[in-house]
C-alpha cells in the first residue's frame, strides 16, 4: 500500500482552538422531582469508572443545578463554551416548560432564550439535541418523531423532517435517548423503542428542508446476558472522532460502544464524589469538536494521568508504553509501535478511527508480532524489504496523524 493511499485514511476533524482535556457532559433530572443537574464526566480508564463532577453554581443554586426540572436534551456549542439545554415539555399537568435555555461554562452564568416553537407552539417531547459541525442547532421530538432546527438566539424551530428507517420506509418511533455529531458531519441516533427497531442509527438530513429525515440502522448494544441498555444520552469519545459513550439509567453505568456496529467495549459505572451516582434521567453531549493531539515526543515526557492502550489485544500501560514510545526507532517495528501508542493515546483507545484501525489490523496480522512469552515484540526486525515499506508507510501515515492537530 502507498503512503498515499494510506493519508487518504486520515480523519480530518475541524479546525478549533486546539485542547488537552476530553469534553463530556451529563444532565439529570430526578424522577422524583426537584432541579435538573449539570455535570462534567471524566472516564477514567485506568479504574475503568466515569467520575462526575458538578458545574459551578450560578444564580445562587447549587453548584451543577439549573432552574429547568424536566431536561431530557443537551447540546454544547462547537466550541464547547456553552451548553444548551431543553426543558422538556409534554402538557401542563405532566410539567415541563418547553423553554431554551444555556449555561455558560466561561462566566460561569446561567441564561433563558425562549420557549421552542413549531409554528407558534410549543415542540413537545424534544429529547435529543445535537449541534452541527458548522454550528447547527438540531433537535428531536419523541412526540412527533421528527428532526427540527432551533435558532439558538430565538428558540424558534423549523421542521427538518420525520425520521424513517431507510430500509422500509416506516417511521422511527422515537424513545428518548440521543443523537450526536461526529467532528466529520455524521449524525447519530440512538432510541430505545424496541419496535423502532431498538438501537443506533446513522440520520441523513435532507436538502432542501423539509423531506424525509432517513435513518440507516447499525444495529444495538448488547451485552451478556444479552440485557437491553436503556440510554438517557449520547456522545461521542474523542472530541468527536471517538467511540460512542451512553448514559444507562438501569445501572447508572457510561456505557462505551462502537459507531461502526454499535458492539460494547466497555461498562463504566457512574461515581460523585467516591459514592456510585444514582442516575435517572438526562442527556450527553461532546463538547469541543476537534481533536487535539500530540507527538510521541509529547507522550514519553508527559505521564498518561491513568490511561491505558490496547496493542493487539495487550493493555500497554504506561510504564510499559514509556518503554515502546522510548525505543522507537525506523530499524524495526518499534517506531511503529511508537506512533500507534501515541494515536491510541489521542482518540482515548477508541476505535472507528480508519487511520489507527487500518495500521493496527495490519500490525495484528504480521508474524512473530509475540514474543515466545506472549509479550509484545515491538523489537521485531523487518522480513522483508517489502514489508519494511509497509510498515514505513503505516507509521508515517500514524505520525502524520499525531502531529496534523497538535497541542499548542
Amino acid at each position: 500500500m502507498t503512503m498515499a493511499a494510506l493519508l487518504t485514511l486520515v480523519v480530518v476533524p475541524l479546525t478549533v482552538q486546539p485542547q488537552s482535556i476530553e469534553q463530556l457532559y451529563l444532565v439529570n433530572s430526578p424522577i422524583a422531582g426537584g432541579l435538573t443537574k449539570l455535570y462534567r464526566v471524566e472516564i477514567n480508564s485506568g479504574s475503568s469508572v466515569a467520575n462526575l463532577y458538578p458545574l459551578p453554581a450560578v444564580n445562587g443554586l447549587d453548584p451543577g443545578e439549573i432552574p429547568f426540572t424536566n431536561v431530557h436534551a443537551l447540546a454544547a456549542t462547537v466550541d464547547g463554551t456553552k451548553l444548551y439545554v431543553i426543558d422538556k415539555y409534554i402538557n401542563t399537568v405532566k410539567g415541563g416548560t418547553g423553554q431554551l435555555g444555556y449555561y455558560d461554562l466561561s462566566s460561569p452564568s446561567w441564561w433563558v432564550i425562549d420557549y421552542v416553537k413549531y409554528m407558534g407552539n410549543i415542540v413537545p417531547g424534544i429529547v435529543c439535541a445535537a449541534f452541527s459541525p458548522d454550528g447547527i442547532l438540531y433537535v428531536i421530538s419523541e412526540i412527533t418523531d421528527s428532526l427540527y432546527i432551533v435558532d439558538p438566539n430565538t428558540a424558534i424551530a423549523t421542521l427538518v423532517g420525520e425520521v424513517k428507517n431507510k430500509k422500509d420506509d416506516t417511521t422511527v418511533n422515537v424513545v428518548g435517548a440521543d443523537m450526536v455529531f461526529a467532528a466529520d458531519g455524521t449524525l447519530y441516533f440512538w432510541t430505545n423503542r424496541i419496535d423502532a427497531p431498538r438501537g443506533l442509527y446513522k440520520l441523513e438530513i435532507p436538502d432542501p428542508i423539509p423531506g424525509t429525515v432517513y435513518g440507516t440502522y447499525i444495529g444495538e448494544t448488547k451485552r451478556i446476558p444479552d440485557t437491553f441498555f436503556f440510554f438517557t444520552g449520547m456522545a461521542i469519545r474523542a472530541n468527536g472522532i471517538g467511540d460512542l459513550v451512553g448514559s444507562n439509567k438501569d445501572n447508572d453505568e457510561m456505557i462505551v460502544y462502537s459507531k461502526t456496529d454499535a458492539s460494547l467495549i466497555a461498562m463504566l459505572p457512574m461515581y460523585l464524589n467516591g459514592s456510585q451516582f444514582d442516575h435517572q434521567y438526562g442527556d450527553m453531549t461532546v463538547g469541543q469538536l476537534g481533536i487535539c493531539t500530540r507527538t510521541i515526543g509529547y507522550w514519553k515526557n508527559h505521564p498518561w494521568n491513568g490511561q491505558t492502550v490496547t496493542i493487539c489485544g495487550v493493555e500497554v500501560d504506561e510504564e510499559l508504553g514509556m518503554q515502546i514510545l522510548w525505543d522507537a526507532r525506523g530499524k524495526d517495528f518499534s517506531m511503529f509501535f511508537a506512533q500507534l501508542t501515541a494515536a491510541k493515546l489521542n482518540t482515548y483507545d477508541s476505535s472507528g478511527v480508519p487511520v489507527i484501525d487500518d495500521a493496527l489490523a495490519w500490525l495484528c496480522s504480521q508474524p512473530d508480532i509475540f514474543t515466545k512469552d506472549g509479550e509484545l515484540n515491538w523489537h521485531k526486525s523487518f522480513d522483508s524489504t517489502e514489508q519494511k515499506q509497509e510498515a514505513s508507510a503505516y507509521w508515517e501515515a500514524l505520525d502524520y496523524f499525531n502531529n496534523e492537530y497538535h497541542c499548542e
